[in-house]
């Protein structure tokens, strides 16, 4: 059973199983933190987010230091337009791993949803400074160009996470309709 809590599937099913496991209190302390996460990540995924916040916040309690546990609670508090609330989430996150570009580019997505945009550049920034072949850090820097109006420096920002992450169809997306913009205003 803990096998199936911990697949990738995100169905009811998944979620029956997760709470047959915690429910027969053989797991305890980190281990079963990690079975409440799992359900409140599928929760989540299948937009119950009520059941997902409870889950999230039991995962906290028997494991102070899970910090994905603290991430999958500011997804979850975002969800519900709750971005204060998110940005605590994610302050915490930063506490617990300040060298952490993750991190930084969580908070700055939460102060971009803010219109806060010096504090979502300089975040993006030193998410950059952490890490400077983070695709993430690119891609939303790329986005908070684009929502700043700096076509130019999204589109520069762009072909640095396509480079990075050939593969990725988002970061194609975005960066077509970059050059778009930029080609419209001429």
């Amino acid at each position: 059973d803990i096998e199936t809590c911990y697949s990738a599937k995100f169905t009811q099913r998944e979620i029956d199983v997760c709470t047959r496991v915690i429910g027969t209190t053989k797991l305890e302390g980190k281990e079963l933190a990690g079975i409440y996460y799992e359900r409140a990540l599928k929760y989540r995924l299948t937009q119950q987010y009520p059941y997902a916040l409870a889950d999230v916040n039991t995962a906290t309690k028997l494991d102070p230091e899970f910090k994905y546990a603290y991430t999958l609670r500011a997804h979850v508090w975002a969800d519900l337009g709750e971005f204060d609330k998110a940005l605590e989430d994610h302050n915490t996150i930063i506490k617990m791993s300040p060298d952490s570009a993750v991190a930084y580019t969580g908070r700055a997505i939460e102060y971009m949803r803010q219109k806060k945009y010096d504090l979502a550049q300089a975040d993006l920034n030193k998410s950059l400074q952490l890490n400077p072949k983070y695709f993430y850090g690119y891609f939303y820097r790329g986005d908070f160009y684009m929502d700043t109006g700096d076509v130019a420096k999204a589109i520069a920002d762009y072909e640095m996470a396509a480079t990075l992450d050939p593969a990725d169809q988002n970061v194609k997306v975005r960066l077509q309709n970059a050059r778009s913009r930029r080609t419209s205003k001429r």
